[in-house]
């Protein structure tokens, strides 16, 4: 689950050509690696999103 946040972002981030594909595709590999590994621990912080019309 915590590679997925990088996979939304990694087409803007190679759009604003911040990275490349290989790129995002060896860090998504080390985090799955990572999160495999039941000695790591991971914070996200909780994200939400509004919209709303007055």
């Amino acid at each position: 689950m915590i590679d997925l946040s990088l996979f939304e972002l990694a087409d803007g981030l190679i759009a604003a050509g911040l990275t490349v594909q290989e790129e995002i595709a060896q860090i998504i590999s080390q985090l799955k690696t990572l999160a495999a590994d039941e000695r790591t621990v991971f914070g996200i912080p909780p994200m939400t999103q509004v919209w709303a019309r007055k």
